[in-house]
């Protein structure tokens, strides 16, 4: 099972024992999150403390993340490198103006890599933004994932494979 395996090798790489009873008993939700750069190094090195997710429809992790959760952090076409628990969750129904209230309000946190970000972002309905503990790199391990899902919540019984 998905959940055995990456407890093991999360409280192998990062000695938390309470992590991996959490996850072997179940108590909190764990999701993929699929990272471009620069975002995953800023996410690495401590500048980007919200992870923000926007998007036309509700999809996760639009209702599905919630504070105490962990987070995997997946390179775009590469492995895990990265996990991190989430200390708190807000979500948004936006409007053009709503965009202009999370930039005021938690754009230095979000850390937008070019100056389109928000642009790009102004035509999103839904907006999750992820407040997220420092971050613990861990040995790369792939996750077999076959889709184009930018975010995945893991349930118990995920078709996801961890593989060496």
């Amino acid at each position: 099972m998905i959940f055995e395996e990456i407890s093991k090798r999360i409280s192998l790489a990062t000695k938390k024992e309470r992590l991996s009873n959490e996850l072997k008993r179940g108590s909190v939700r764990v999701h993929i999150a699929i990272m471009i750069e620069p975002y995953l190094e800023y996410i690495l090195e401590g500048s980007k403390t919200i992870e923000t997710r926007f998007s036309k429809v509700k999809c996760s992790p639009y209702k599905k993340v919630q504070e105490g959760d962990y987070i995997l952090f997946k390179r775009s076409g590469g492995k895990v490198v990265a996990v991190s628990k989430v200390s708190s969750v807000s979500y948004y129904e936006i409007n053009e103006t709503g965009i202009d209230f999370i930039k005021e309000k938690f754009g230095k946190a979000i850390c937008p890599a070019n100056k389109s970000f928000w642009k790009e972002r102004s035509k999103a309905r839904y907006a999750t933004l992820i407040s997220i503990d420092k971050p613990e790199t861990l040995k790369p391990f792939e996750v077999k994932k076959r889709d184009r899902r930018g975010w995945v919540t893991l349930e118990h019984n995920s078709p996801f494979k961890v593989v060496d």
